[in-house]
């Protein structure tokens, strides 16, 4: 009996090194893939600047990417109550990522921006999907054993690596190409190799066993749901996550008040979201190492609000470029650090059963408030506030000192353990 629990023990323990690489590999393709943030992002901006296209015209159109985001609990509902060819996630993680390689193949093709946002569309509902996939593991794996602080570290850790290639990468890529048409599409068969590797590593990297669709399945995991939305405390913490990702001033608006009014240069620019993603990579190793075994979600949260509030604010002073570097690392380091506590806040309410779908409902609280501000932060910049950012900031640091007030009033604390 010794033996075999003792093999049980290492299997399990093969199991989760094995999530932790795939994690690593599935957050860096996340991490350079993304539209918003990616590789492409600032390729793709400078594109559509270059074709006479204002900030509020420029939000609204990438704003439409935002609706992906927003329905990421279908996603998980799909794959918590209907396996794909016999598994919940891993057939689902193996078709994304292959719609996400023929779509960049695709957006490398074409100039027209009509064409572009299918294109574009299908990218950003795979990244959706493989992030919605990549949560029920996190909560299946973390939640009963503990480890969900370590899952969700993994994750923003090497998106936050991604990043700083992405940032560098995407720079450079504006920097050597003088045709914006022609940064784009080198930006995009740059992006078109992070998530064709995870199609090459799903199989060997992602453990998990055959299970058929079934009414019986069906029915436990709409049980799930429904115990989760009838939960007040899990609309808490989805009302908290969107306060917190309510940033109007961040976004388009700041990069074309760096690039018009402090002339920063393109090259400069991709350092900037370098250094921001190194910031967001030290936050998430200071939350893993120090934080998430010291305190609990609910006394970082209360912290973190103050201090990423703080942050915020602080761009208002922002007008060199010594400056600016100081100020994304922090930026990158609080955001990093907050945004990790949401997640494992996230990860250790969700119920069985409905993994999928409710990790998403909660992350989905989050990226529908924060494609909302990017309209409604480049409306403002370009009309009411006359192409100033100051007002923009201080609004954005409110916002988010706001999420002091719901604090008291719901239960952060895990179902089981947070840790």
């Amino acid at each position: 009996m010794q033996v075999e629990s003792d093999k049980a023990l290492a299997a399990k323990q093969s199991d989760f090194r094995r999530l932790m690489y795939y994690f690593a590999v599935v957050y860096i393709a996340e991490g350079l893939a993304q539209v918003n943030n990616g590789v492409i992002s600032l390729p793709l901006t400078y594109f559509l600047e270059d074709l006479g296209w204002n900030s509020a015209s420029i939000s609204s159109y990438l704003s439409v990417l935002g609706l992906p985001w927003v329905v990421k609990p279908l996603y998980g509902l799909l794959s918590d109550c209907v396996p794909l060819f016999g598994y919940r996630r891993k057939s689902y993680l193996l078709l994304v990522n292959f719609l996400a390689v023929v779509a960049y193949a695709w957006l490398a093709l074409t100039a027209a921006p009509g064409l572009m946002l299918p294109a574009m569309l299908i990218i950003t509902i795979a990244m959706a999907a493989s992030s919605t996939l990549c949560g029920a593991l996190v909560v299946e794996h973390g939640r009963d054993s503990g480890n969900a602080s370590r899952l969700c570290g993994q994750q923003a850790l090497w998106a936050s690596l991604a990043r700083i290639s992405a940032g560098f990468l995407g720079g450079l890529v504006c920097y050597l190409f003088v045709s914006p048409a022609a940064a784009l599409h080198v930006a995009a068969l740059i992006s078109l190799t992070a998530p064709l590797f995870v199609v090459l590593t799903t199989g060997r990297l992602v453990s998990e066993e055959k299970t058929a669709a079934n009414l019986q399945q069906l029915k436990r995991g709409l049980h799930g749901i429904w115990l989760a939305v009838s939960d007040r405390s899990l609309w808490g913490v989805a009302l908290f996550l969107a306060l917190w990702a309510f940033n109007p001033g961040f976004g388009a608006p700041l990069n074309l008040h760096m690039k018009n009014d402090l002339h920063f240069s393109k090259a400069f620019a991709g350092v900037l979201a370098g250094v921001f993603a190194g910031g967001s990579a030290l936050g998430a190793f200071v939350y893993m190492r120090f934080l998430a075994s010291r305190f609990t979600v609910k006394q970082l949260a209360a912290a973190l609000i103050v201090l990423g509030a703080a942050s915020q604010a602080s761009f208002i002073f922002m007008q060199t470029e010594p400056v600016a570097l100081g100020l994304q690392f922090l930026f990158g380091a609080t955001t990093a650090m907050a945004m990790l506590n949401a997640h494992v806040i996230a990860a250790s309410r969700c119920p069985a059963n409905a993994e999928g779908f409710m990790y998403a409902m909660l992350i989905s609280a989050s990226n529908m408030s924060f494609f909302a501000s990017q309209a409604v932060g480049g409306y403002l910049y370009e009309y009411v506030f006359q192409k100033k950012i100051d007002g923009l900031l201080l609004i954005s640091a409110a916002i988010t000192l706001c999420c002091l007030v719901i604090l008291p009033f719901f239960k952060f604390e895990s179902r089981g353990t947070t840790r």
